[in-house]
């Protein structure tokens, strides 16, 4: 067991309501100790990308994802951040605040221009389709999960969002309000080969200039229901997969959503700000010097020869592995 440390000075004691916050504690029913480890406790790579955007926007300072790694407690990363205030203010970091804008069309956030680059904007390919599968024991009330779901997407922008090309350059437009409706299919038993062949059909190219970019799927039998989930990555994330059904769960017990006061084109405003300032000049000269060098030939080992044709097609091999296999390969990690 961690002994219970209370924080020492104040950048403790913010980190530490950072952490309640993420892990959905109330800290007067069980604390967080200023020596328990951020990934002991149940926190993840996607949890840390939170982690570090809280800490951005608590101390306007860039701290990277790695610096969580290596100081995964409150009180090194608290240690971490007074080293880095202590050291430059060129760390200073724009505020991310709501930015009144009215125009059709939005640039895109870094991201996104990378997703709709490598695909050239097609609608033609599910690299991009970001797929869940769940089956509920309890049967689903399809009326009412597909007015949460619309209350869900009249919530979000990303979700009411197309996307086409102005000018040569690919440009985001969000609409006020999108059609949107469940797929349902009724069955009296689904078996794992019909289930494979359901989702092949399930995922399907999205049309990313008439939206939307979300689909559900509900498929009813008589002994349970399968709750199909497919959204497009240009506009959805592991840690959208995480909110959308909170969300879900929340609007279902009656429960009030919180207002929302950031939204994804702030987002975006304020990273097209960081990118125009001089923060990152020494990150851009550096990468410039590494990259104007000849990139290495990599050659991991493997059973076959690469694609070198550049395609994104692969396959998922699932397997287990022995305790013995498990405790040699931590030991070697560790």
């Amino acid at each position: 067991d961690i002994e219970f440390i209370e924080p020492e000075n104040l950048i403790e004691e913010k980190i530490q309501n950072i952490w309640y916050k993420l892990f959905n504690i109330d800290p007067s029913k069980s604390g967080i100790s200023t020596h328990q480890d951020f990934f002991e406790i149940g926190g993840h790579s996607l949890l840390a990308m939170e982690l570090a955007s809280s800490l951005n926007n608590t101390f306007g300072i860039e701290v990277p994802i790695s610096a969580i790694f290596s100081n995964s407690t409150i009180k090194s990363l608290a240690g971490y951040i007074i080293k880095q205030e202590g050291v430059s203010s060129e760390l200073s970091l724009p505020k991310l605040v709501s930015v009144p804008v009215d125009e059709p069309y939005y640039n895109l956030a870094s991201n996104q221009w990378v997703i709709l680059n490598n695909t050239g904007g097609g609608e033609e390919d599910v690299t991009y389709n970001v797929t869940n599968i769940f089956l509920f024991e309890q049967k689903i009330d399809v009326a009412q999960m597909e007015s949460i779901i619309r209350q869900i997407i009249a919530r979000h922008d990303a979700l009411r969002t197309t996307f086409a090309v102005v000018d040569g350059k690919f440009k985001q437009t969000v609409h006020d309000h999108m059609d949107w409706s469940i797929e349902t299919e009724y069955k009296d038993e689904v078996s794992n080969e019909e289930l494979d062949e359901m989702i092949k059909y399930f995922i399907r190219p999205f049309n990313l200039q008439t939206g939307p970019l979300v689909r559900v799927r509900v498929v009813k039998t008589n002994t349970k229901d399968i709750f199909m989930l497919d959204v497009h990555h240009v506009v959805f994330d592991g840690v959208s997969l995480g909110l959308f059904f909170k969300e879900i769960l929340l609007l279902m017990g009656g429960m009030p959503l919180p207002p929302i006061q950031i939204k994804y084109r702030d987002y975006i405003h304020w990273q097209e700000t960081l990118l125009k300032s001089d923060l990152l000049e020494k990150q851009r000269l550096y990468w410039l010097d590494i990259l104007q060098k000849p990139l290495p030939d990599i050659q991991f080992p493997s059973d076959y020869a690469a694609d070198k044709s550049g395609s994104f097609a692969g396959v998922r091999v699932h397997f287990k592995i022995e305790p013995e296999m498990d405790q040699i390969i931590k030991e070697y990690l560790a």
